[in-house]
């Protein structure tokens, strides 16, 4: 009984085993004409044979590396980041990890996001340091990412002086607006000291003229009754004068103190 158990046991390993190399097998030879396809230029047929490939086996990451390179060939860089991630996260191979770190960094370097071309270029080198393209496209891309920096200070530096034109243009012109309005302000102080004045004089002279009619015809009325041609007429012309004088001075004292 023990032995026909140990034999089942044996089988269902042996027919598991012989399942996973097959899956291996049909992914790996998917892979490969995916390769094949690759170096062609077929683009699309080699990622179609590579999605193929890594859905029969998920953790074939030379297909989900591969993938990426036809990505980045393709000149679909955000597809090919997350491959080369996914492939960066999967695996151990320190020769796979080199790769795919080198690879990053090209993209990164494309997309001239030279901080993390910097970042993969020396990862790669920590799993491959003999690798002289990925130490000269590190030493680019630290050399291209200062240059970026530096571009990068002089634009904030630009842009705060513009910012500071601006600012400095925004007062002068609220300082014209305010001294335009105090002109105005003056012209109507002006205007109305100039109305006021004209005013008091008619008022003076309406005053007066009033007084002196007034006594020239009463003087007129009272030569003619009692026949004292011009007596009459020039007293009453100076009392009018006076009178006129009187009312004036009254006047400018309800304006000088007003109530």
């Amino acid at each position: 009984m023990n032995k026909l158990l140990l034999l089942v046991s044996v089988f269902f390993i042996f027919k598991s085993n012989a399942q996973e190399i097959a899956i291996d097998k049909e992914s790996n030879n998917l892979t490969l004409d995916g390769n094949i396809e690759f170096a062609e230029n077929n683009l699309v047929e080699a990622e179609s044979l590579y999605r193929k490939s890594i859905s029969k086996d998920s953790l074939n990451l030379k297909a989900v590396y591969n993938m990426g390179n036809s990505f980045y060939k393709n000149e679909l860089k955000d597809e090919a980041i997350n491959q080369y991630r996914s492939s960066i996260k999967k695996t151990t191979d320190k020769d796979l990890l080199h790769k795919s770190f080198h690879n990053l960094g090209n993209v990164f370097m494309q997309n001239e996001d030279y901080q993390n071309a910097v970042d993969s270029f020396k990862k790669a080198l920590l799993n491959k340091p003999s690798d002289d393209e990925t130490r000269y496209n590190y030493v680019l891309a630290k050399e291209l990412l200062k240059n970026q920096q530096k571009n990068n200070k002089k634009d904030d530096k630009d842009k705060k002086n513009d910012k500071d034109k601006k600012e400095d243009k925004e007062k002068k012109n609220d300082k014209d607006k305010k001294d335009d309005k105090n002109k105005k302000d003056d012209k109507s102080e002006s205007s109305g000291s100039s109305l006021k004045g004209l005013s008091f004089a008619y008022r003076i002279s309406s005053e007066l003229l009033a007084a002196l009619i007034v006594s020239v015809i009463l003087g007129l009325l009272i030569d003619k009754f009692f026949d004292t041609k011009p007596i009459g007429l020039i007293s009453l012309i100076i009392l009018g004068f006076l009178a006129g004088l009187l009312n004036i001075y009254r006047l400018i004292r309800r304006i000088e103190n007003p109530k």
